[in-house]
């Protein structure tokens, strides 16, 4: 591994830089060596713990003058990266001697092959990996086909197959999951009922894939679990600083027995002991940017706090409850140059829910607080592969908030079917045409996607928005009136596919609002909120082509109206005039 460090010109020649690899200090450098030669090579120890990831970090002690305080705002405290860094490898190309190898090795891309005409089993089975492998290898690219059209030799692949007979001519039928050629891998399944999304339960159970030493498995799926643990400890944090040190640490509601309304802590840390006892250091809580309330600590270096969130917290599906211990800042301490302030959370620490989540605060950052129950993905029959990876870019975008090595495995169900599992469902998340919206599924959704609707928008002077189900325009919906129901739905399978590959970018959660998108365009996206006040909702209102281009376009028909009239205008002045 290569860097290029560029200090800065105003620090003193004294400071150190301090590289380590997956935590293991490496080597240092001073300030001054680094004036001199600004590449450093980091040879990889051979005894290095063999990881899928290579952690590396750089530490940096630095000052331009003697006090502390005036360094930090003198804007000349800092060092670059600079573009010629990275890090070289001698053989990507890891022979795969065992299913670990093939997991441990993915990278860049991976195309998941199906038969021709999918079966359910196989359907559920290649959402549930495909969403599953996108989060567990960040940046690794899925791209999901039929077995005539996405193999190839030269890139990684997975072929999915429910029963010998879908294979292709010269593949041995090994049910399970067996390495197949040099860059796949063959999940087949038993003959038994549900054995294909046992397999996939079970490649997930395995601590991120890397626990699997035979080349061919066949595993037992009644050991699959299906629940996801419940968790309520929150994760070790630690953290320096000058004057004050912060710490962040991710909540997950979802992952609770059940969807709390309100979250309450059990808080124990340590920190740094003041250097005037009788200024204590002071403890303040942020959830999700929002302050929460602040007390002084004990001397002792240690602090228990229970806090309870005040009522009516927004809760989301990751959260963020950031804790900043500061200290006095008293004369002379600016000139201090020992050791930094440090503050840790400890692994004791937990929080607890209470009471029902209420279903009408849904939206797009809250929805998945349901996913770890026990919920329905329901798709149009015949599977078409749009459909399949539709489904799966959602899922991906679900599961996304939740830690790496939690994973969603809805069952999947079909459009056409009778509508019973609706009933035991605890959340459904739909991917179909604006055609095949069952009518029990459109009973709870706020708006009728089925036959199109029309909003009324009391705002900045009155505006609409239409929707026709034969528009060329995805539309995504929460549903929330008995339980979760989370709708895309397009006229066209290319336009619902593009909507759910916009839902998976990471930029999405940003421009994600209220509970109602129109997508169009990765530029033309259009969020509402149909439960505020000021918005109107007109069920089952089918407007004609004449009114819905009126709607479109009657900005221009009104400017073509008044550049009209202006002429009409003109021409009878002149011509009274020539009379």
């Amino acid at each position: 591994m290569l860097w290029k460090i560029a200090p800065s010109a105003a620090l003193l020649g004294n400071g150190t830089f301090s590289f380590f690899l997956n935590d293991r200090l490496i080597l240092s450098r001073s300030v001054e060596a680094l004036r001199k030669e600004p590449l450093v090579r980091l040879p990889l120890p051979a005894d290095l713990r063999r990881d899928r990831f290579l952690h590396a970090r750089i530490e940096s002690r630095i000052g331009i003058t003697d006090d502390v305080c005036r360094d930090l705002f003198s804007g000349q405290l800092f060092w670059i990266v600079q573009e010629d860094s990275g890090f070289s490898l001698d053989d990507l190309r890891i022979s795969h001697r065992s299913v670990s190898d093939f997991f441990e090795t993915l990278y860049g891309s991976l195309s998941i092959l199906l038969p021709a005409s999918p079966s359910r089993e196989e359907a559920e089975a290649a959402v549930w990996l495909a969403a599953m492998l996108r989060k567990a290898v960040p940046g690794l690219s899925v791209s999901l086909d039929t077995n005539e059209n996405g193999r190839s030799a030269s890139s990684s692949f997975i072929l999915i197959a429910g029963d010998a007979i879908h294979l292709p001519s010269g593949i041995q039928p090994l049910p399970g999951i067996s390495l197949l050629g040099e860059r796949g891998l063959l999940v087949l399944g038993d003959g038994k009922p549900a054995s294909l999304a046992g397999f996939v339960k079970t490649i997930a159970s395995f601590p991120l894939f890397a626990a699997i030493p035979s080349g061919s498995i066949l595993p037992e799926t009644s050991a699959a679990s299906e629940k996801n643990a419940v968790s309520n400890l929150l994760n070790l944090a630690e953290g320096t600083g000058a004057n004050a040190v912060s710490l962040e640490i991710p909540v997950f509601p979802g992952l609770l027995a059940s969807p709390p309304q309100d979250l309450s802590f059990q808080l124990e840390g340590a920190c740094t002991l003041p250097r005037d006892p009788a200024r204590p250091a002071r403890l303040d809580v942020f959830w999700n940017g929002v302050f929460i309330e602040s007390e002084y600590l004990s001397a002792n270096g240690r602090f228990e706090k229970r806090l309870l969130l005040p009522v009516e917290t927004p809760l989301l599906t990751e959260n963020r409850l950031r804790l900043d211990v500061s200290y006095h800042l008293d004369e002379g301490m600016c000139r201090y140059r020992g050791s930094e302030n440090r503050a840790t959370l400890l692994p004791s620490s937990s929080f607890h829910g209470y009471g029902k989540y209420p279903l009408h605060a849904l939206s797009w950052n809250s929805f998945g607080i349901f996913a770890l129950r026990k919920g329905v993905l329901l798709l149009e029959e015949p599977f078409s592969i749009e459909g399949i990876r539709s489904a799966a870019d959602m899922l991906h975008w679900l599961g996304g908030r939740y830690p790496r090595d939690v994973f969603i495995f809805p069952e999947l169900r079909t459009t056409s079917e009778p509508s019973s599992y609706l009933k035991d469902a605890e959340w459904i998340l739909a991917a179909t045409s604006t055609a095949a919206i069952p009518r029990d599924l459109q009973q709870l959704l706020p708006l009728n996607v089925h036959e199109g609707f029309l909003l009324e928008i009391q705002r900045d002077g009155k505006t609409t928005y239409s929707f026709n189900r034969e528009d060329d325009v995805a539309v995504a919906v929460i549903g929330s009136s008995s339980k979760p129901v989370l709708l895309l739905a397009s006229s066209s399978p290319k336009m619902m596919s593009e909507a759910a590959a916009f839902f998976a970018s990471p930029g999405s959660a940003a421009r994600l609002s209220g509970n109602l998108m129109s997508f169009r365009s990765q530029e033309d996206v259009r969020v509402f909120d149909t439960r505020a006040p000021h918005v109107g909702v007109k069920r089952g209102a089918v407007l004609s082509f004449a009114e819905r281009i009126w709607l479109r376009y009657r900005g221009f028909f009104i400017i073509g109206l008044w550049i009209l009239a202006t002429v009409l205008f003109a021409t009878l002045f002149l011509k009274k005039r020539k009379v």
